[in-house]
């Protein structure tokens, strides 16, 4: 053909009474019927025998209106009625095949009716017409390529069927034959444009498309790549499925998206054009992976690619991702963009601080419409605000919904002129937020005249709330504002928690205006379970939570209260000063000064790495048991003397210490006699002892660890005739001490009575001994004999053997035994009195 023919309703069919048998080229040119047919094998080519058919491509109309049942066979078809053998290449049907009466096994194809047990053959073909029937949907035997193949060594390759089928109850995909014959079949593909089609019998096994398949480039692409030369085309995106080169070439390239070595995506482009579909976005390449609670740094592809990349020939782009399941908050900045990221949308993003951060703060993650939603870790570390607003909800997180905040500590202030601060959660919307193990000593400043409805850990709460181990130690302020609570400003609605909570600030508002409607714990407490919770200060009288005492905060019972049965180490106290959650010490540091006197709960029991006893330091004594790693004394010692020891801790004495250790043993005639502890002998915990130093210091350090006793009433004490030695752990005032008849250590050893004063001049230290004794008057004198030869006071000593014989001590209070003839000149005491030996 040299150009476009039309043929009408009367137009010969070629081969009608004779098979054809040659070359037909189309030379691309479009072929247009109008055939009407009522005998079979209605088609342009009635028969053919052994032809080859090329290059052409065939559209207009074929109507089948006899063959009736129950012989119903009509082969007609878009090409080729009947074969005899027939090769087929680089051709398109695009005719229209109708009946006008139900038939079953019809033996129709879009390109061949029916090819008897001869070979067919077809390379790079599309049919893209139509098959219809009356309504009924009987209609069957109809393929997209050949009605019915019986021969064996047929063969299809790179062929497209996209017919459009009405009314027919069953097609298939290539070539219907119910024939054990052998289908050679490569690169082939379908897509059923009809309602009741199906593929029960897929001979050949073509590949079924999608409508979205077939515009993308895909199908386009493979059929380009399933031939030797040019002959599919598509232009992106305007034409919607693969077109045979007819009019122009409009080549497909293929960009692979590759994340993971794992091809993901697959794009089409016309050379020189731009891909169709889009640029896969991060969620696309992760799917199912994508967690909106990791926080994804960045995403990019290598080449650089985008929407508007011109794509030249075929490539590969990796994607490249940078995530963490968290982000990391270690600085103001990084503060800074966690409420950026969160506020912008991303409100479900997980952090973790990996720092404190000291530069004050005062941006707020969360708003009213985003809300954090997330979970943040802020692994013991503080957060420094400085936040300053003039709007409802206020705090580091300004508004929170579902979220979980725990271990943080918050510092500095906020200010606010509005209503619903609180140092760590402004406000509580919609599902239950988790605020645990998190302590501030925030400073609120309120500028708001009437009821703020601040909170010390959380303002208001709309959502369910539920705060866990957590203390509120700092402070509200505001001359006209009212209505505050030291740990929930607020609970708007049932489900709430507080829990092992704690609170010690302060409330400088005005807490008498509008009724004294402030409270140390919670307002609206009827829709709040406070359990195990206590307060140091409260505006006024309330059951709002337990009251406790500095004492019981700085001995750690309020500690030991809150920890309660918990396996985790979550509460702490810093032994003399007070009560705090175990937020400082990650990691314990042994030894450290950080750590000094600070006692933890671990592994079911109390500990302590570094434990310090500072003379003369008040709240040295704990309410409960403790082991500690390491022990200092911080005491001035001076050589040679003796001194009171009763210290909290049992350890084992050594030789090797700084000093001997003595306990009281025995009397003689009014004295106190003291025997050494032996090498490897316990110093018990709380039992009193005297000591005298082998030399001068400030300190005595022990290599080893001990179990630092609670106090109770049950002192140790040690009573040896009518003298008796009491320890101290607090201090015994002059009045005290007095009214008890105790005797204390003086420096030359000797022991006094303590006479009453006026100005509490003589008391007792903690941590010292004093003795008792029964029948001496004001002003008697005590001395201390020690059993190693050492004396102190000796003026009143008189230490008889069982024999009879007298010690014999100089001046320096040491024995010198029994021999007094034996002796070098000098002054001694014998008897209780001074001798001279010339």
């Amino acid at each position: 053909m040299t150009s476009d023919v039309t043929l009408t309703a009367s137009s010969p069919m070629a081969g009608n009474t004779q098979a054809y048998a040659g070359r037909f080229d189309g030379g691309f040119h479009t072929l247009t019927v109008a055939y009407e047919g009522t005998t079979q094998a209605t088609a342009p080519f009635m028969k053919v025998a052994g032809a080859v058919i090329e290059n052409l491509k065939t559209a207009g109309t074929v109507e089948q209106k006899g063959t009736k049942e129950p012989n119903p066979q009509s082969h007609a078809s878009g090409l080729v009625g009947s074969a005899d053998g027939v090769t087929i290449n680089n051709c398109e049907v695009a005719v229209a095949i109708s009946y006008s009466v139900v038939g079953k096994n019809r033996h129709s194809g879009g390109f061949v009716g029916h090819g008897g047990g001869s070979v067919i053959k077809m390379n790079n073909c599309k049919f893209s017409g139509s098959f219809s029937a009356p309504n009924g949907n009987k209609t069957s035997g109809i393929a997209g390529l050949v009605g019915w193949a019986a021969g064996q060594g047929s063969s299809f390759t790179n062929c497209y069927v996209a017919g459009k089928y009405t009314n027919i109850q069953d097609v298939h995909p290539l070539v219907y034959t119910t024939d054990p014959i052998t289908v050679t079949s490569s690169n082939n593909f379908y897509y059923f444009n009809g309602i009741g089609a199906s593929t029960t019998d897929n001979k050949g096994d073509a590949t079924a498309v999608t409508a979205e398949q077939a515009k993308s480039g895909s199908v386009t692409y493979a059929l380009q790549h399933g031939s030797g030369a040019q002959y599919w085309s598509q232009s992106l995106p305007d034409e919607s499925e693969p077109m045979l080169v007819f009019s122009g070439e409009k080549k497909v390239n293929k960009v692979k998206f590759v994340y993971n070595d794992v091809v993901m995506f697959t794009r089409y482009a016309n050379a020189g054009g731009r891909i169709t579909g889009g640029v896969p976005t991060m969620k696309d390449f992760l799917g199912s992976d994508y967690n909106d609670s990791y926080y994804y740094e960045s995403f990019s592809f290598n080449p650089a690619f985008d929407g508007n990349s011109v794509v030249s020939q075929d490539m590969k782009v990796t994607g490249i991702l940078n995530y963490a399941k968290f982000f990391t908050v270690n600085s103001k900045a990084t503060w800074d963009q966690f409420c950026k990221l969160v506020n912008g949308g991303n409100s479900k993003l997980a952090a973790k601080m990996t720092a404190d951060v000291n530069e004050a703060v005062s941006t707020m993650a969360g708003t009213s419409k985003r809300p954090y939603q997330g979970s943040f870790d802020g692994q013991g570390h503080t957060l420094t605000l400085s936040i300053s607003t003039e709007t409802d909800g206020t705090g580091p997180f300004a508004f929170a919904d579902g979220a979980t905040i725990k271990d943080l500590r918050t510092t500095g202030s906020i200010w606010t002129s509005r209503r619903y601060c609180g140092s760590i959660v402004g406000e509580v919307n919609n599902s239950l937020t988790t605020v645990s193990n998190c302590q501030s000593d925030v400073n609120i400043h309120s500028g708001y005249h009437g009821d703020a409805t601040h909170g010390g850990i959380v303002g208001l709460a709309n959502g369910p709330v539920s705060i866990e181990n957590c203390a509120f130690t700092g402070n509200i302020i505001g001359d006209w504002t009212t209505n505050c609570a030291g740990i929930l400003g607020w609970a708007g609605t049932s489900g709430n928690i507080i829990k092992n909570c704690l609170y010690t600030g302060t409330m400088n508002i005005d807490v008498t205006m509008w009724g004294q409607n402030s409270e140390p714990i919670a307002r609206n407490s009827d829709h709040v379970t406070i359990s195990n919770t206590y307060y140091l200060n409260a505006p006024h009288e309330t059951s709002n939570g337990v009251k406790v005492t500095e004492e019981q905060l700085k001995n750690g019972e309020v500690a030991s209260k809150l920890q309660g049965n918990q396996n985790e180490s979550v509460w702490a106290f810093r032994l003399g000063e007070g009560t705090m959650l175990d937020l400082f010490s990650h990691p314990k540091n042994n030894g450290s000064e950080a750590n000094v006197n600070y006692v933890y709960y671990s592994a079911g029991s109390w500990h302590c790495d570094y434990y310090r006893l500072t003379d003369g330091a008040a709240y040295q004594v704990s309410y409960v048991d403790f082991r500690a790693d390491k022990i200092t004394h911080l005491r001035s010692l001076t050589a040679g003397r003796p001194y009171t020891w009763c210290q909290p801790y049992a350890v084992t004495y050594s030789d090797d210490m700084p000093f001997k250790a003595y306990m009281l043993s025995r009397t003689t005639g009014g004295n106190a006699v003291f025997s050494q502890v032996s090498n490897g002998s316990p110093l018990y915990a709380l039992m009193p002892y005297l000591i005298v130093m082998k030399d001068s210091r400030e300190r005595i350090d022990y290599d080893q660890s001990a179990i630092v006793k609670s106090f109770d009433t049950s002192l140790g004490y040690v009573q040896q005739g009518d003298i008796k030695m009491m320890g101290t752990v607090k201090t015994i005032s002059n009045d005290e001490a007095s009214q008890l008849g105790a005797f204390t250590l003086q420096d030359d050893g000797s022991w006094r009575k303590v006479i009453k004063d006026k100005d509490n001049t003589a008391y007792i230290p903690p941590f010292r001994a004093y003795l008792t004794v029964s029948g001496l008057t004001s002003g008697a004198k005590i001395g201390s004999v020690f059993s190693d030869g050492t004396t102190t006071g000796v003026e009143n000593i008189i230490l008889k053997n069982n024999d009879g014989t007298t010690h014999i001590y100089d001046l320096n209070g040491i024995d010198r035994g029994t021999d007094f003839n034996s002796l070098p000149t000098g002054i001694y005491i014998r008897g209780g009195k001074k001798v001279v030996k010339r």
